[in-house]
């Protein structure tokens, strides 16, 4: 055909050297482009990574937990706190392995687990620890109270174990003085207790009784903390028959466990911070009576997440 590319012979080129020309060709328009074809291309970007529900919160967390579990675990290892220290140190390390474990199995990166944690304090004491453990952020509360139901329920219970401890290692934990929605529940939680201790006392015999009253003493210290309950007839009713020291030692833990366990529903199903506030310090100070009998501070106390030993 007129117009068609031909060989010097005449003839018309074959088709593996048309398609050579055209990939010389392209060749050369791309150079003339800029673009190097001997360098390998940029993979492409990776997909953002979707956070996991209370991500941040957590990640906070555990950065403090970290903190606190070193501290603690250095003045265990000095000695100083005794066996009270060591179970402290072993509660924190406890929840810091669990709540970890929370952020890694849910797809989120070591580095940003990682990243987050206070700086070292200047010294470290018993004294020192206490006040670690006591004192949360200022946003803790309010910022776990718009979390999701279970890590609402785990991280009040993990508070309030580490209130629990500071407890133990002496440091004062009073109830607000501003009552919270939660009030009235542990009002009508704390009256049952008072009687419970009461039958305690009665049926108890020797240091057992002495105990006994020491802890009736401390219930009806937070029971007037609190403020005047309800003026309703109570109906309470023993668990089980209390005639004899064995059986008031088996009540006192019964109150206590119950009690503890009770404590992460006093605040509501969609609690203020406050009512969490107020329920996790009520629960730190009967999980502290309650290591006088027989019943040890654990990392999540009542809550049915995440809890170990």
């Amino acid at each position: 055909m007129p117009g068609e590319p031909r060989t010097p012979e005449g003839r018309l080129p074959s088709r593996r050297a048309v398609l050579t020309l055209t990939y010389a060709v392209g060749l050369a328009t791309l150079a003339g482009c800029g673009v190097r074809l001997d360098l390998p291309q940029p993979a492409p970007a990776p997909p953002t990574r979707r956070k996991v529900p209370d991500e941040d919160l957590l990640v906070h967390v555990v950065g403090r937990l970290r903190r606190i579990t070193e501290d603690a675990a250095a003045l265990a290892r000095s000695g100083a706190g005794g066996a009270v220290l060591q179970r402290v140190a072993t509660v924190a390390a406890g929840q810091l392995r669990v709540l970890r474990g929370r952020l890694t199995n849910g797809g989120v990166p070591t580095a940003v687990i990682e990243a987050a944690s206070p700086p070292a304090p200047a010294t470290r004491s018993p004294a020192a620890l206490a006040a670690q453990l006591a004192q949360l952020p200022a946003d803790h509360w309010p910022v776990l109270a718009g979390a999701t139901p279970d890590t609402r329920s785990v991280l009040t219970s993990a508070a309030s174990a580490q209130l629990a401890g500071a407890v133990l290692l002496g440091r004062p934990l009073p109830m607000p003085a501003q009552a919270s929605p939660a009030r009235a529940a542990l009002v009508d939680l704390t009256a049952p207790l008072r009687y419970g201790f009461e039958i305690v006392a009665a049926q108890s015999r020797g240091e057992a009784r002495n105990r006994a009253l020491r802890s009736l003493s401390s219930v009806a210290a937070l029971a007037r903390e609190l403020g005047p309950g309800s003026t309703s007839a109570p109906g309470w009713s023993l668990p089980f028959p209390v005639r004899t020291p064995e059986a008031a030692a088996r009540l006192a833990q019964h109150l206590c466990a119950s009690a503890i366990a009770s404590a992460v529903l006093a605040a509501g199903p969609a609690p203020s911070g406050s009512a969490l506030a107020e329920a996790a310090a009520w629960s730190a100070r009967l999980q502290a009576l309650a290591t006088g009998w027989g019943l040890p501070l654990t990392p999540f106390p009542g809550a049915t997440t995440g809890a170990v030993s």
